[in-house]
């Protein structure tokens, strides 16, 4: 023995953080939602407004990646859900779209299973999504995660003229 076995002996962490690798998993479903007491009060605000007979027609939900906004805004949203009979709620990652035809389809396919061709038009999407809204509760919300993605595409406008050409560029806050 050692005097670098009663080092490292002494050293050994019995309760580390790290000895369960599942809580580690970044897609795992925890069984709280933790640090976010401001933000879950403010949207149960909001969402108890369907008692009341109202439910605004937009909120955003805004920060820095990874800090919990999409997971406590669906915890939240299935909560409430299973409270309240007249209240659904969609999730619909918009992260692969670059139009807003691509993300409506998007959408549509969510609540439907199935998409609209591009002949179809944004129109035939959009009558296809309030169809199949028909089917779900009073009150829906409809979590389009991942939206800025889609709308920087959007942001960014190139038009070609026999003039030349102009290149316009801005950013989006959405919030």
């Amino acid at each position: 023995m050692t005097d670098y076995d009663d080092l490292f002996d002494d050293a050994a962490v019995t309760d580390s953080v790290f000895a369960d690798k599942g809580a580690l998993d970044p897609l795992a479903e925890s069984d709280e939602v933790v640090g976010r007491d401001a933000e879950e009060r403010a949207l149960a605000t909001i969402l108890a407004s369907v008692h009341d007979g109202y439910l605004p027609t937009t909120v955003s939900v805004y920060g820095p990646p990874g800090t919990g906004k999409t997971f406590t805004t669906r915890r939240l949203c299935a909560e409430f859900a299973s409270r309240t009979p007249a209240f659904g709620y969609e999730y619909v990652n918009l992260k692969e779209c670059r139009s807003q035809f691509s993300a409506a389809n998007e959408i549509l396919f969510k609540l439907t299973g199935e998409r609209k061709q591009a002949y179809e038009g944004l129109d035939g999407v959009f009558a296809g999504i309030w169809k199949a809204l028909e089917s779900y509760p009073e009150y829906v919300v409809l979590i389009l995660d991942e939206m800025t993605t889609w709308l920087k595409t959007r942001i960014m406008v190139r038009t070609t003229s026999s003039t030349g050409c102009c290149a316009a560029r801005g950013r989006s806050h959405v919030g």
